[in-house]
């Protein structure tokens, strides 16, 4: 998957895009905020979506309070479709 590592922690990409992620944001600003290519960013937000951690909006795609919580942590357990903070 594109935003987990094999122990399923978030990878440092899917971090970064939760920190961008702070206000609803169309997919254009998000690439022009973040180092991810287009295909890259289009899969890790329906990724991210399912696990909870971003959900889109009217306005464009937002982190949700769980991904809020991710990215100032810095890290993130996923298991199955949904986010288990690690601690």
């Amino acid at each position: 998957m594109a935003c987990t590592n094999r122990d399923g922690s978030l990878t440092r990409s899917a971090l970064e895009l939760l920190q961008v992620l702070e206000e609803p944001l169309a997919t254009e600003q998000i690439i022009e905020r973040s180092t991810l290519p287009l295909f890259r960013l289009r899969a890790s937000l329906r990724e991210l979506a399912a696990a909870g951690l971003v959900k889109e909006t009217e306005e464009g795609f937002i982190a949700t309070a769980a991904g809020q919580a991710a990215a100032r942590a810095g890290e993130v357990t996923i298991t199955s479709s949904r986010a288990i903070d690690g601690s």
